[in-house]
């Protein structure tokens, strides 16, 4: 079995409980989410963290954590 594929048994169940068009639907439906996420796995790159700033008064630019924003010069 294909590691991003539904079983035989997980299909037949699908079109059993939900009928064949709706069953087919969500298995392709599922099968895309799951090459989504492999895709995305195999993308990942690290963040780094900016570091916050020591300027305390909040010139010169836009402190959103702070709520502070710049006003111009003092």
């Amino acid at each position: 079995m294909d590691k991003l594929s539904l079983s035989f048994n997980s299909k037949k169940c699908l079109s059993v409980h939900l009928g064949d068009e709706a069953g087919e639907e969500i298995a392709a439906l599922l099968r895309g989410l799951a090459e989504e996420i492999e895709d995305l796995r195999r993308s990942k790159v690290d963040v780094t963290q900016v570091a916050p700033s020591t300027n305390t008064e909040g010139k010169g630019f836009n402190d959103a954590a702070s709520g502070k924003r710049f006003l111009g010069p003092a």
